[in-house]
């Protein structure tokens, strides 16, 4: 039979086993606790072993559990059988062709190991800011967040990446990240490299600088920074090839991307019909109330009101715009007006958003407000997907949650 050309791309391979996938979640959530333990006695060892296990665990959960999306075994066919429907605009996952192929399940594993990357992300952000006791319950926050529905739960492995790789820029710009200029800069590149959507997502990473930034400081740290060179115009002459050279790796991609983002753009606002209802499901309204009950709690334990917070903190005023972006989406994707387009930068948007809180809940020292939007992302996953693992329809429909029916050497492409 050929390849069909719409979805669902898969009706065979695949088996519901709702007792096996709530197992393993539940081995994440008590690697979390073991985590919590050994960052609270100080057990070093023990930690960084718990964080590489529950890595591993978060990799291979969502290995399984996205072998049934569409977009997984749409990928996989393509890599063995039609390389050439591999988007061109985005070269990163030609030159990734080979490990593809070698990793079992193509495309599925690809997608856990993303998943364990954005585990990893605030796992290394609890450790640098000595807050290693949460940092399991960080990393379920964020890998089991409604907000990440479509990225983590729907195989959108391409703009997952994208968006994870700019998260060094948008943590540098928040103040949170050290100046690690190769993780910031190579970030970038790669992200260029991996979506069409960069030119979007990287406004959206830059949205820290735009409310942290002030003019007269930046250009007066900027002309110290210059006048610092040590050995005068020689160096001087090094700084400024730098930071051409890093324009330039910025500039080609955004070449190559532009016409292909506007082609897109014109195709989902003129043409295309679909959108998703992820962003303004029950458990993204929930967690965005527990958000704000997080903050309320904050502001009440640290005798702070709302005018004196945004004027004070840039943290806060980050967290606040990208509440209103995410808000704006939910307004378009509930009314249809340009949905087709919007609904894609929902989990961007919630991924920074997320990431903003636990930088602002750290800032005050007030570690435990986490719990409001973690019961809430914990208890709906709990529910709405693991419990109603037994009504999944696999074989018949390209549901998050239907695992492989045998080994991967067995698997027919």
């Amino acid at each position: 039979m050929p390849f069909p050309q719409q979805a669902p791309f898969r009706v065979d391979q695949v088996m519901a086993a709702p007792a096996l996938m709530t197992g393993l979640w539940l081995v994440l959530v008590l690697l979390a606790l073991v985590l919590s333990w050994a960052g609270h006695t100080g057990r070093r060892c023990w930690w960084w072993t718990g964080a590489g296990l529950l890595m591993g665990g978060v990799a291979i959960f969502f290995t399984l559990a996205s072998w049934g999306t569409s977009d997984i075994t749409k990928l996989s066919h393509f890599y063995a059988f039609d390389p050439g429907r591999l988007p061109q605009a985005e070269p990163l996952w030609h030159l990734l062709t080979p490990l593809v192929l070698a990793l079992p399940y193509r495309m599925a594993a690809m997608q856990g190991l993303v998943a364990a990357a954005y585990a990893a992300v605030p796992l290394l952000l609890s450790r640098s800011w000595r807050l290693g006791a949460w940092g399991g319950w960080w990393a379920l926050l964020i890998v089991c967040s409604p907000l990440q529905r479509s990225f983590l739960q729907n195989g959108i492995t391409r703009q997952a990446l994208a968006v994870l790789l700019l998260a060094p820029l948008m943590l540098w710009c928040s103040g949170q990240l050290g100046r690690n200029r190769p993780l910031i800069l190579g970030g970038t590149v790669l992200s260029a490299l991996s979506h069409t959507t960069f030119p979007i997502s990287l406004l959206a990473a830059l949205v820290p600088a735009l409310v942290r930034f002030q003019p007269a400081v930046g250009w007066s740290r900027l002309s110290a920074w210059w006048n610092r060179a040590p050995g005068g115009h020689r160096h001087r002459g090094w700084r400024a090839a730098g930071l051409g050279l890093g324009a330039l790796l910025l500039a080609l991609p955004m070449v190559m991307l532009l016409p292909v983002a506007l082609q897109k753009f014109q195709l989902y606002s003129q043409r295309q019909t679909f959108f998703s209802s992820y962003p303004i499901l029950k458990d993204v309204l929930r967690l965005e109330l527990a958000l704000l009950g997080a903050v309320g709690l904050v502001m009440a334990r640290r005798g702070l009101n709302p005018i004196r917070l945004l004027r004070q903190e840039g943290l806060a005023r980050q967290m606040l715009l990208y509440g209103v972006l995410l808000a704006l989406i939910q307004v378009s994707v509930l009314t249809g007006w340009q949905a087709p387009i919007t609904f894609r930068l929902a989990d961007m948007v919630g991924l920074f958003l997320l990431l903003s809180f636990l930088a602002w809940i750290r800032e005050h020292r007030i570690a435990w407000a986490v719990l409001p939007p973690l019961v809430v992302t914990l208890a709906g996953w709990l529910q709405n997907r693991l419990l109603d693992g037994a009504l999944l329809r696999c074989g018949l429909d390209d549901n998050f949650l239907c695992i492989p029916d045998r080994w991967p050497w067995l698997i027919h492409y």
